[in-house]
């Protein structure tokens, strides 16, 4: 029997209780408690001394699944078991969900490499073909880096540059032949 007392109270003084009782040998009080889990989930109460105060089976009743709590104030062991049979499907549909959001970050991180490719290291790689093209002495080499406005600046800067370095070794290639021409006409002028 389970006893459940509240006091009465008149002008904030405590004046009665008002006691109701559960004979838990007949099951009602946790047959209402059970209907409320669904036919697909058991119960099971233990007492203290681990004797089956109320038991009812899962329908269907293999393959379980069982939870246990222990209630403190009475000492009951309150254990609610299922089929892994009727959770199956929400575990597929769970597991369906967790893919489909993983592809959907892997596709986020995939599209953002790629437009960090597109927007950044795109224009790195042109510059570099740009400084091996220099390095092959292919002076006045231009480069279209596009992108954003600061990659707009830096191949410019990089195309005047281009430009210069073209500029200054086309002066140097030509007075550089003007100085072999004069040193020919100096070297023929003396044997003459």
């Amino acid at each position: 029997i389970v006893t459940i007392s509240t006091p009465i109270r008149r002008d904030g003084e405590v004046v009665g209780t008002l006691n109701g009782a559960f004979h838990l040998s007949e099951g009602a009080f946790f047959a209402s408690a059970a209907s409320s889990l669904g036919p697909t989930k058991g119960l099971t109460v233990r007492s203290r001394s681990g004797e089956a105060i109320y038991d009812e089976a899962p329908s269907p009743g293999a393959d379980i699944l069982v939870r246990n709590a222990t209630l403190t104030e009475t000492a009951w062991t309150v254990s609610v078991r299922e089929s892994r049979s009727v959770i199956q499907p929400a575990i597929r549909r769970l597991t369906t969900l967790q893919v489909g959001a993983l592809l959907l970050v892997l596709l986020s991180i995939a599209g953002f490499g790629w437009w960090n490719y597109r927007r950044n290291l795109k224009q790195v790689d042109r510059l570099l073909d740009g400084f091996d093209a220099l390095e092959d002495h292919e002076y006045g080499a231009a480069v279209d880096v596009g992108g954003s406005e600061e990659w707009d600046r830096i191949g410019t800067g990089f195309n005047e540059m281009s430009r210069a370095l073209d500029h200054y070794f086309t002066e140097r290639e030509a007075r550089e032949r003007e100085l072999r021409r004069f040193r020919r006409a100096v070297e023929a002028a003396g044997h003459a």
